[in-house]
């Protein structure tokens, strides 16, 4: 049976020093380290097969080598891709990861944060920054370092933003620019807050346009529950001729949905979703979407958790990331 591959095969292989090899695999290279170095580190450690002893370095730091994440809705593609581009930050560096579906209750939210805090050496907490400070406010001085992602910024948390704003705006201008004029929102109710990005830019669009905001509310959070909502809004108040989704499963539901009234997609009703998940591209015809930047969110969200464990008086750490409206059949009118 072959041995377990070393720290010094590894450095080996990447023709580097055995201390940058581990540097780069435990996240604390120097800013001398060139990035092609470090793809070489990563590389030649996936391919030999390399697995840090986890146990042992827990036993020399200190520290549990585990991270923590919560991520809205675990079963969502959004999220499945989140947990994926993290996992693939995370492992080369010897780092597990403990991830938690961000519950709707808020109380229910805080306990199984502190569950989580207590086995992991940091938390990154994406999304659902309303149950976020909840916690905060219960947790103080706080445990572990915390990572916010998403587009509501968490005050005093180092925070990778993503600008849905933008993007939400510029897809309610795209719906009216081929013709939609009433144009709806449809949105779980669990994310319905006047506060939130995608809200506020809707309402302003469709108000630019002289239209009045219709508002879909989906009373759960699924694509059946979407597909259903639709019809019974048809049937209430006539089907829009444009509907924006705050999120591609419920912009996947309302497709199946408008397919079952009978509609026409795009040319009876226009369809956008958000967050750009690849299930969108596999219907005919495919689903216009704001797509975010997801691996590169999880990139910069994994390097601010290693920096700040790593240095916990660091000053604070901010990134702000566009999202981008791509457009497809399902709103291309012809």
């Amino acid at each position: 049976m072959r041995s377990q591959v070393t720290l010094r095969e590894v450095a080996a292989a990447a023709k580097v020093s055995v201390a940058t090899a581990s540097r780069t695999l435990n996240g604390r290279c120097s800013p001398y380290v060139s990035e092609a170095t470090k793809k070489a580190v990563l590389e030649a450690a996936k391919r030999l097969g390399y697995r840090p002893n986890r146990l042992a370095r827990a036993l020399v730091t200190g520290r549990r080598n585990m991270i923590g994440l919560a991520v809205p809705y675990v079963g969502y593609p959004f999220a499945s891709a989140v947990m994926k581009h993290i996992q693939e930050r995370l492992h080369p560096a010897g780092l597990g990861l403990i991830a938690q579906g961000a519950e709707v209750d808020a109380e229910r939210y805080a306990e199984d944060m502190r569950v989580i805090e207590a086995e992991v050496d940091g938390i990154i907490a994406v999304e659902r920054v309303d149950l976020l400070r909840h916690f905060l406010e219960l947790s103080r001085p706080r445990a572990v370092p915390i990572v916010s992602v998403g587009a509501e910024v968490a005050e005093e948390l180092d925070h990778v933003a993503v600008d849905l704003y933008t993007g939400a705006v510029e897809a309610c201008r795209h719906l009216a620019s081929v013709g939609c004029r009433r144009i709806a929102y449809a949105v779980p109710a669990v994310s319905f807050h006047p506060q939130e990005q995608r809200l506020r830019a809707y309402e302003r669009a469709v108000r630019e346009f002289g239209m009045e905001p219709e508002h879909i509310v989906v009373p759960v959070g699924t694509r059946q529950g979407a597909r259903e909502a639709i019809k019974e809004y048809a049937c209430q108040c006539g089907l829009p001729d444009g509907i924006f989704c705050c999120n591609d499963v419920t912009a996947i539901g309302i497709f199946r949905g408008l397919r079952d009234l009978g509609a026409d997609v795009p040319e009876q009703c226009a369809l956008v979703g958000c967050d750009g998940v690849e299930d969108t591209e596999c219907f005919d015809p495919p689903i216009s979407t704001i797509v975010q930047p997801i691996e590169e969110m999880c990139r910069m969200a994994c390097e601010f958790l290693l920096n700040r464990i790593k240095e916990p008086d660091k000053p604070r750490q901010m990134a702000r990331l566009q999202a981008a409206l791509v457009v497809r059949g399902s709103s291309a009118r012809r």
